[in-house]
């Protein structure tokens, strides 16, 4: 490898590493602690980092995504090599909050209110995927309901086998506690 410029000091040195960016652990330490300001690529939002972290050009994991980078949801993604594709509910990015935090909501939610703008989905309330298929969006597919509705029509819609069945494993679960008692 060839020589580098320390990013603390200003001395020359060779790295033992491609991404080394200082000569010593001093000059390391030092990084790490002095901070430096940079301006978000994305949303253009002012943020700081330290000096070892300078070549960062995103505030935040949802910028970079929404600036094209890899994100969870493309196939290059080492969460879904790790993974593989996760079923269910996906959150979505919606933005940053009055006090600068990330805002996710469902993706349910979010098409729910693109399409609703005069009904939105509030506090106390879900939107329920007629086909029980959380994966299904489709606008047609969704119903908006308070959460006790929701949770009331699910626990009423068990057929018969699955309420037996889950009767049964209690009552084995119970079985061998009590062989375990004695």
């Amino acid at each position: 490898m060839d020589t580098k410029t320390c990013a603390v000091c200003g001395k020359t040195y060779k790295p033992r590493r491609e991404s080394q960016q200082t000569c010593s652990r001093e000059c390391r330490s030092v990084a790490h602690r002095k901070k430096v300001q940079l301006t978000c690529q994305h949303c253009g939002k002012q943020f700081e980092v330290a000096q070892c972290y300078a070549r960062l050009k995103y505030c935040s994991r949802p910028c970079y995504w929404a600036h094209g980078g890899a994100g969870p949801n493309t196939p290059n993604s080492k969460r879904r090599a790790i993974y593989g594709e996760v079923p269910g509910r996906k959150r979505v990015y919606v933005g940053h909050d009055s006090e600068g935090k990330l805002r996710y909501i469902q993706r349910s939610h979010a098409i729910w209110n693109e399409t609703h703008p005069d009904d939105p989905v509030l506090d106390g309330e879900e939107v329920h995927h007629k086909d029980r298929n959380p994966g299904n969006d489709a606008i047609e597919n969704l119903q908006k309901m308070t959460v006790s509705d929701h949770h009331r029509m699910h626990i009423n819609t068990l057929n018969r086998e699955e309420r037996s069945r889950r009767a049964q494993k209690g009552q084995q679960t119970m079985r061998l506690m009590r062989q375990e008692n004695k």
